[in-house]
């Protein structure tokens, strides 16, 4: 579906929910079909189904959103009990959406063959107030088993038709039936995009005479995390809402972006996005007088990019909005990050810089689709100065990446420049750098086997921003295991030792010594050399694949161990020098060995270049092929006989 449709109702019905559909029973309502039901057809590994999501959508005596939900479920497998532990978020905030006449039972039936039918106790739901923002409603269903139909339903009541939610036909289980129904009021219009499979129908019912419309879909299979995917978001099967005019209190009709052009009027218009860029930041003169006597623009977007970071706290809160004024983030040294970053847009813009504001979809929020000025296709604001003809995107909480580099979870996505003069649409793509490691290994084999020498590893651009990242998040012994040690128990290392971590133009130096024991089978030794990079093990196993492959950014690796080795140690077999290629060169792979008898050395060298980074579903097969092979020569082992 590539156009905008509107929803623009005129009439209202507050006659209650909708008759139901044909295929939901009414609740309570146990079939045969649900009892006779043991696996999925469509999805054979699901461990539980879900038989139907079914919920109405009606405008209440206030004008409030007042939404119906009824949800029943299979479980199939002894690992989809779990999915008896149900979890509703809501926004919770100034009590604007509430979850109440909460109702569920469990039916199940005996190995013998007799049925039981357990309802829910009041006592089995939890509230929990997860933040500032959003709460949960827990719900632990009673005597959940492999074969028990779970069954519940809910009362959803927001505030106002603003709050409308995407419906999402696809979960982390399969889903025979999907089914929605929304009536609007007479004063508001939505506009709304199916995102959806083209192998998937759909059956769209507008029915503006009564102001409603509903959505069902069938059959839907589960979504599940794949190695190297995009954003579950991107491939979820959905109906996707944006407000597009609503009568305010005058009587006048007031519409919202159906254009980028039309967005970006209406961001800087805005009190909380646009105003707050233009808006002088009292208390700043004497940072913008320092800046601006300074002639260099690049070091001058460095001193107001550097003093943001070193003065003001994020307060773990992600906006693409400034949710408090300049002033009040001033005064307080923190905010969120739409707060921070549209601070670093108004001083930039100050200090003399060409400096906009941009909306970005981060990669875990989602693709932001070109054809839609949907503002919710972005989670966050940076900004984007302009230096020489150079683009340069600053986030004013990542402290991580250097001034040149794209944060790794924006590379390669498409941002919005929310400029007054020229708004635009953008790639935010970098084609200098890449994940780039350099290994060197100097090593020896003693007279006992062991295989033990030093290690120095330069990793540079994306390679030491991740690295860094994950020193920084999951600590030490993560970063071991992830980037050296792979659980492998044969190998040690000690001694390590980090350089250039605080240079932005230098690669992260890491060294240290290691040892590894090699497997002994009679008179041969068995090395697996394979060490320290980061292809050990094929990702890609499964026999299909539903989601397109993104490795992000190019990827190079050049590996060199020179090994010696005592005069009585003999290669059995030395592995051959080869190169393996994709068909299209994308990606290329060489092994060259070498042994010099003289000195007893084996020099054994890995040399791998992306020049493509996203491979579209379809070509999974080939990808999963080339992998296994590349895995399969990285990890042939060193064989060596000892020879008395």
């Amino acid at each position: 579906m590539r156009k905008l449709i509107a929803l623009a109702i005129v009439l209202l019905n507050f006659k209650g929910f909708t008759q139901k559909p044909a295929g939901i029973p009414d609740y309570g309502t146990i079939t045969p079909e649900d009892i006779a039901l043991k696996v999925c057809d469509f999805d054979p590994d699901a461990d539980a189904v879900v038989l139907y999501d079914y919920a109405v959508a009606v405008p209440g005596s206030n004008y409030e959103l007042i939404t119906e939900r009824r949800v029943k479920i299979k479980i199939l497998k002894e690992s989809g009990i779990e999915r008896g532990n149900i979890v509703i978020p809501y926004y919770s905030k100034g009590d604007f959406e509430s979850i109440a006449a909460i109702e569920g039972y469990v039916y199940t039936v005996s190995s013998e063959g007799y049925p039981t039918r357990t309802s829910l106790d009041k006592k089995s739901i939890f509230r929990k107030q997860e933040n500032d923002f959003y709460s949960t409603v827990k719900i632990a269903m009673p005597n959940v088993r492999v074969g028990s139909i779970i069954e519940y339903k809910y009362e959803d009541t927001k505030r106002s038709y603003s709050g409308l939610d995407d419906w999402e036909f696809q979960t982390d289980m399969p889903t025979l039936i999907s089914h929605y129904h929304l009536t609007i009021l007479p004063s508001v219009a939505f506009q709304y995009r199916v995102k959806k499979s083209p192998f998937l129908p759909i059956a769209i019912k507008p029915m503006p005479d009564e102001g409603k419309i509903s959505f069902e879909m069938k059959n839907i299979a589960s979504l599940r995390d794949e190695p190297l995917m995009d954003s579950k978001e991107d491939y979820r099967q959905k109906v996707v809402f944006q407000l597009a005019e609503y009568r305010n209190s005058f009587g006048t009709l007031q519409k919202y972006a159906t254009s980028w052009e039309e967005l970006a009027r209406e961001l800087n218009s805005s009190e909380y996005f646009g105003k707050e860029v233009y808006r002088n930041v009292p208390g700043a003169d004497a940072l913008i007088k320092e800046a601006k006597a300074i002639a260099d623009p690049y070091s001058r977007m460095l001193f107001v990019y550097n003093y943001i970071r070193k003065n003001f706290a994020h307060d773990g809160y992600g906006s693409r909005y400034a949710s408090e004024t300049m002033k009040r983030i001033w005064d307080k040294k923190t905010g969120n990050d739409g707060c921070l970053n549209i601070l670093l847009v108004n001083l930039l813009k100050e200090a003399g810089l060409d400096t906009e504001p941009v909306l970005v979809s981060e990669r875990r929020h989602g693709k932001v689709d070109p054809s839609y000025p949907f503002e919710d296709q972005f989670n966050k604001t940076i900004s984007m100065t302009l230096i020489n003809s150079r683009p340069y995107f600053l986030d004013a909480i990542d402290y991580k990446t250097p001034i040149g580099l794209i944060s790794y979870q924006l590379l390669n996505t498409t941002g919005f420049v929310v400029s007054k003069k020229k708004p635009m649409l953008i790639k935010l793509a970098d084609s200098e750098h890449a994940i780039k490691n350099f290994i060197g290994i100097q090593s020896t084999i003693d007279k006992t086997g062991l295989l033990h020498g030093q290690v120095s590893i330069s990793s540079y651009d994306y390679a030491k921003i991740n690295k860094q990242l994950t020193l920084a998040t999951k600590g030490m012994e993560t970063y071991k295991n992830r980037y050296l040690l792979k659980d492998n128990t044969a190998l040690k290392i000690d001694s390590l030792k980090f350089k250039n971590e605080n240079s932005d133009s230098l690669p992260l130096e890491q060294s240290f010594d290691f040892s590894l024991a090699p497997s002994v089978n009679g008179d041969y030794l068995i090395y697996y050399l394979n060490l320290f990079t980061e292809f050990y093990k094929n990702e890609f196993v499964s026999k299909v694949r539903f989601t397109d492959i993104n490795f992000v950014t190019n990827n190079i690796l050049a590996y060199t161990q020179v090994i010696t080795t005592p005069s009585d140690f003999k290669p059995e077999t030395l592995p051959k020098s080869m190169t393996l290629q994709m068909p299209d060169k994308s990606i290329v792979f060489t092994r060259t060995v070498n042994r010099d008898a003289a000195s007893n050395q084996i020099v054994i060298r890995y040399r791998l270049d992306f020049t493509r980074f996203v491979f579209v579903a379809t070509e999974y097969p080939t990808i999963q092929d080339f992998y296994k092979k590349m895995i399969d020569l990285m990890n042939e082992p060193l064989v060596l006989k000892v020879v008395n």
